[in-house]
């Protein structure tokens, strides 16, 4: 926040001191260099502090001593591996797309199972029960259930009459 007027004279001492920067909101090369050095002087944490090695050293502190950084980066490691085992859960796991079966072909068992409907015509089996069952994904249901309706080597395979 500037209060005084700027520096004019590139001979003031001021330049360079916090006052030059922040009082006077100097941006000269010198004011600038000297409160990045200020900056830079202010980080980390002094030696033998208890906090070393902590998230909030790293992180608040901006120590990059040794030990804050081997310890950011073991941090950093176990939360990407964490991030990416779930990603893979919620991606792949959720619908069963890396099930044990697939890219095996259908059994007319299986497709027995999956087709089989009550009385009214309704299935028997859910899409998301059917897939744990036979080890499939629910997008595998769905389509291996409209082949079964539309092309005739299921059709053969569940012996119903083909189109």
């Amino acid at each position: 926040m500037r209060v005084g007027k700027p520096l004019t004279d590139p001979d003031d001492p001021r330049h360079g001191s916090t006052t030059a920067y922040n009082h006077y909101g100097c941006r000269c090369a010198v004011c600038r260099k000297g409160e990045r050095d200020r900056r830079k002087a202010r980080k980390g944490l002094p030696p033998g502090d208890p906090r070393h090695g902590t998230q909030n050293a790293y992180g608040y502190h901006n120590c990059r001593c040794e030990i804050c950084v081997q310890a950011n980066n073991e941090r950093s490691l176990a939360n990407y591996q964490t991030e990416r085992a779930l990603r893979y859960a919620r991606n792949y796991t959720r619908q069963g797309a890396d099930g044990p079966k697939r890219y095996h072909q259908w059994t007319s068992a299986d497709l027995e199972y999956l087709m089989a409907r009550d009385a009214n015509g309704v299935y028997l089996h859910k899409p998301k029960e059917a897939a744990a069952f036979l080890g499939r994904s629910v997008a595998a249901i769905g389509n291996a259930r409209r082949r079964c309706r539309t092309e005739p080597k299921y059709q053969l395979m569940l012996g119903l009459p083909t189109l």
